[in-house]
């Protein structure tokens, strides 16, 4: 009894720092949290939500990012802060492909749709290297630009921007890059 006991203090102390983190995040994952978790299929869930909030400014990009979404089955969920670090506002899982979005920001207009653009910017990534393979590809690179971009790098550049997710997720599905590289001359 007392070696089990030794054996659980020594995984506790082992454990990374992020394990709630991740356990919260985990729960998302698996679909086991349904509480406060909604899917999203347009913006007039989202104002459903929050019905003093106008979002008209950002309703037809919105709805083209969703549909956009759609066609690499990629869902989008509006889900309670609960599940969810305190500074993490969104999130795309390359294992179930789903967007999940964090609840306390999104009555912002603003936030929710660059929100939106950053990850389905990941979505893009993950078409590169192919749907539902658990990777990201680069979509930013040497063709065209000089220095190295990372991943997260390349999300926030297209959460400024308004469209470029959007060409980014039809040069992917189309296997064009037509669409995109207005968007990547800097």
């Amino acid at each position: 009894m007392k070696l089990n006991k030794y054996l659980l203090l020594g995984l506790l102390i082992c454990l990374p720092v992020n394990a709630f983190h991740e356990g919260k995040l985990s729960c998302l994952y698996s679909r086991w949290c349904r509480n406060n978790v909604e899917l999203i299929k347009n913006i007039n869930h989202v104002e459903e939500q929050f019905p003093n909030n106008n979002y008209d400014n950002i309703a037809n990009e919105f709805n083209n990012l969703i549909n956009n979404l759609k066609r690499f089955r990629v869902k989008v969920f509006l889900a309670d802060k609960k599940y969810f670090s305190k500074k993490t506002i969104g999130i795309y899982n390359i294992k179930n492909n789903n967007i999940y979005l964090n609840k306390k920001y999104m009555h912002d207009e603003l936030q929710l749709i660059r929100t939106l653009r950053h990850e389905a910017w990941h979505v893009a990534q993950d078409c590169k290297t192919g749907i539902r393979s658990g990777g990201l590809g680069m979509i930013l690179n040497q063709k065209y630009i000089s220095e190295v971009v990372d991943y997260e790098r390349g999300a926030i550049i297209a959460s400024r921007k308004k469209g470029m997710a959007e060409a980014a997720l039809e040069s992917c599905y189309t296997n064009d890059d037509k669409y995109i590289q207005d968007f990547l001359s800097f």
